[in-house]
């Protein structure tokens, strides 16, 4: 049964709210939460936190949990993993990426519990827009400084990578800011006695965080993130010229037109060469001046992987294992791909089996149609525009994370899991599960 609103403890549901803010950016800025010196404490935190709603819940703080519709692929997964790593020939190896797995659907069931209230909603979205983009004008300007910079950016001198050690997987992360933050800019609405050219200047001024994503996701040079954006920009385009009938729309689509010509201008002024450069060598795409990791080396390293899913091919070789395995599979002049296969759903496949990436698109499958009928009956005007930018932007994440690994980024998958939690958040007054 629903519990009233005066049963409630606001500052309960205020405090855990921030705290998962807060790891969200913690995991972000501690290089992705990747090291294992950076992960247990983020792990320890969300366990807490879980833990603390829980208990809350149970004491009549805080409203009780919703169920999505995705919980029997998540059983599933983790069922999947846990046999997985029971089989593996690395058991206690496994023990580290099972437990990562868990933490990861725990973070996602706590940002479906929270942030249930229209104003909770807002300050989560709009602190997800402006965190990478303060980041994003930070390292710009280390970057264009040639400056070191401090802790937690790491210096690179040939591109921006903020706060992350791949250059791609930052590039990713832009990539979900700026789409989301297009869809806050189209969710803006006149407030009271308030005139349009105010509610545009209200746009002008949320546009410079965007140009300055734009100019970190130009800088990072990341051939794969140019492309990905392209994707999740010319779907998004398609939809505003297709809804380009209502004069709002208009007003969106000269925006974002706007926004990204901007961008492009500034950083052609600021370092032209080195953007024309990197553009010119597209037709060898995928080639890595630092590492060598050219195209023809993620053919080699799928060829490996697939080697690897062909000897194990029901349960694989174990959660977090790819590193441990790689070795015996790697083809002669292939000097890459120990830690991961550069393919999310091939990696996922040769630690888990065939049945994990199944089940993996089942759960996209099923969020995505969760998401369509929340759009067309529950969701309002704002939760609307502000969804469909969340969706382009995953758009251009997946098509990156194809020749990327983007999800074995703990900070990366929080984030893209406190998006997805929006989307599929059952908003009825009936939604209790």
């Amino acid at each position: 049964m629903a519990l009233k609103q005066s049963e409630l403890n606001p500052k309960v549901n205020l405090f855990l709210e921030i705290s998962l803010i807060l790891v969200i950016s913690a995991a972000v800025l501690l290089h992705g939460g990747v090291a294992d010196i950076y992960w247990y404490p983020i792990a320890i935190s969300i366990v807490a936190l879980f833990c603390a709603s829980v208990f809350s819940w149970e004491r009549g703080l805080i409203q009780g949990p919703k169920a999505a519709g995705v919980e029997i692929y998540f059983i599933a997964l983790l069922a999947l993993m846990i046999l997985s790593a029971l089989s593996s020939p690395h058991r206690w190896m496994s023990v580290s990426g099972a437990e990562r797995l868990l933490v990861a659907v725990l973070f996602f069931y706590l940002m479906l519990w929270h942030f249930q209230s229209r104003r909770s909603e807002k300050i989560l979205l709009w602190s997800l827009f402006a965190f990478p983009a303060a980041i994003c004008l930070i390292a710009t300007l280390f970057f264009l400084s040639k400056k070191p910079g401090f802790f937690p950016f790491l210096y690179n001198e040939k591109a921006v990578n903020a706060t992350f050690v791949n250059h791609n997987n930052f590039a990713g992360l832009v990539i979900l800011a700026f789409f989301l933050g297009l869809g806050l800019v189209m969710g803006l609405r006149r407030t009271q006695g308030e005139f349009r050219s105010e509610l545009l200047a209200r746009m002008a001024i949320i546009s410079i965080p965007l140009i300055a994503l734009l100019l970190g996701l130009a800088f990072s040079l990341s051939r794969s993130g140019w492309a990905a954006f392209a994707v999740a920009g010319a779907g998004f385009l398609a939809w505003l010229i297709y809804r380009s009938s209502r004069r709002k729309m208009k007003t969106y689509l000269g925006l974002t037109v706007t926004v990204i010509g901007v961008a492009l201008l500034v950083g052609l002024l600021l370092a032209g060469d080195m953007l024309k450069e990197r553009a010119n060598t597209l037709q060898v795409f995928f080639q890595d001046p630092s590492s060598g990791l050219t195209l023809s080396g993620r053919r080699m390293i799928w060829r490996s992987t697939l080697g690897m899913i062909k000897d194990h091919p029901l349960l694989g070789i174990g959660p977090g294992n790819y590193w441990l395995e790689y070795p015996r599979y790697r083809n002669p002049g292939d000097f890459w791909g120990e830690y991961h296969a550069h393919n999310d759903l091939l990696q996922a496949t040769a630690e888990g089996g065939i049945a994990a990436p199944v089940l993996v698109l089942l759960l996209f499958g099923s969020a995505y149609g969760i998401w369509r009928k929340n759009y067309r009956r529950e969701m309002s005007r704002f939760q609307r525009r502000v969804s469909m930018g969340i969706v382009m932007g995953m758009l251009g994440f997946l098509a990156q994370d194809q020749i990327d690994f983007h999800f074995y980024i703990p900070g990366l998958a929080y984030y893209f899991l406190a998006l997805a939690a929006f989307l599929v958040r059952p908003r009825g007054e009936n939604a209790n599960g």
